[in-house]
């Protein structure tokens, strides 16, 4: 009977381990690609998601934050990313405050949009990752 309950405690634990591990991964956004192949993801709304996407980072090597001018966090911001030859490598509406993406090495242009209004940010990708933050002013 011992053994029975010991056998059935290790399986429901085991079955706890792995509901958590697919909540974690439910939690992340899929990874896109656009059509010259740069993989990102984009998302961030709310804590797990955060986490979940921190836990990317080591795999991009250029992370975008997305704010307002209280730090509030923003989604639904228009991204379109081009390269030193003017040409788009990345454009999308993202799904939350954070836009992960590996580009390759060069230098970029980042035009972000939110409510009509745009900001632009000039980023070097090498071998270090970049984080650019885009945050924009309240009331204006």
């Amino acid at each position: 009977m011992k053994r029975w309950m010991a056998v059935t405690s290790v399986i429901a634990i085991g079955l706890f381990f792995l509901a958590a591990s697919a909540a974690s991964a439910a939690d992340l956004p899929a990874k896109q690609k656009t059509a010259q192949g740069i993989e990102f993801l984009s998302g961030g709304v709310g804590k797990d998601e955060r986490e979940a996407l921190q836990a990317q980072f080591k795999g991009f090597n250029t992370r975008l934050v997305f704010a307002d001018g209280t730090g509030k966090y923003l989604a639904a911001v228009a991204v379109r990313i081009t390269d030193a030859k003017g040409k788009a490598v990345l454009e999308t509406t993202t799904q939350g405050p954070w836009l992960l993406a590996n580009l390759p090495a060069g230098g970029y242009e980042v035009k972000a949009a939110y409510q009509g209004r745009e900001l632009t940010r000039r980023i070097q990708v090498g071998s270090e990752p970049v984080t650019a933050l885009f945050q924009w002013k309240v009331g204006r």
